[in-house]
């Protein structure tokens, strides 16, 4: 086969697994990773059922990466936000702020890790970065340098992140005044 054809190929090969991801999120976001088929995805990426096997050896290690992947992403997210920044409150409203732009911006990736997370991909936790993690090591430090209160770490955790839940917080930004009570 002639280097152009070869190239040709990849490049299909390349933007049907890119189709293949796109449709295993938005199917996993709305249904579920249990109550989605490999049937299912390849009829929303518009390819045959064995396409997805070319790639991954089933729909739990196609689940696996966008999981892994989308989590990292979100977690860099939250880094960039507050890189350069210093201080344990300024970097806790920061991070907050892009813990709730990530959420609006990108509903169907949020959807997907909250549900996977809390299911049928928890087990991935221990090994995978995660926001959890970031807003601890921010609130540890903060107690540390004495900048925050006292409190539990992974209490405080919880409450950040399952401020999010609450319906009308983040539509009015009553979020930020939730936080003062850890300072």
């Amino acid at each position: 086969m002639s280097e152009v054809l070869v190239k040709e190929k990849r490049k299909r090969q390349g933007t049907k697994r890119r189709e293949i991801l796109r449709a295993a999120l938005e199917l996993f976001a709305e249904k579920g990773i249990r109550a989605t088929t490999v049937k299912d995805i390849a009829g929303k990426a518009g390819v045959a059922e064995g396409a997805l096997y070319r790639h991954w050896k089933g729909k739990e290690e196609l689940a696996e990466e966008l999981f892994c992947e989308n989590m990292k992403h979100f977690k860099d997210c939250l880094e960039a936000e507050i890189e350069g920044f210093k201080g344990a409150k300024l970097r806790l409203k920061r991070a907050l702020g892009a813990f709730y732009t990530f959420a609006e911006k990108e509903p169907m990736v949020y959807r997907f890790l909250i549900q996977a997370s809390h299911h049928e991909l928890s087990y991935l936790l221990p090994r995978t970065p995660k926001p959890m993690d970031f807003f601890m090591k921010i609130i540890v430090e903060g107690i540390q340098s004495g900048e925050l209160k006292e409190v539990e770490p992974p209490l405080a955790v919880a409450f950040i992140i399952g401020a999010h839940q609450a319906p009308g917080l983040q539509e009015d930004g009553d979020y930020k005044e939730g936080i003062e009570g850890l300072y």
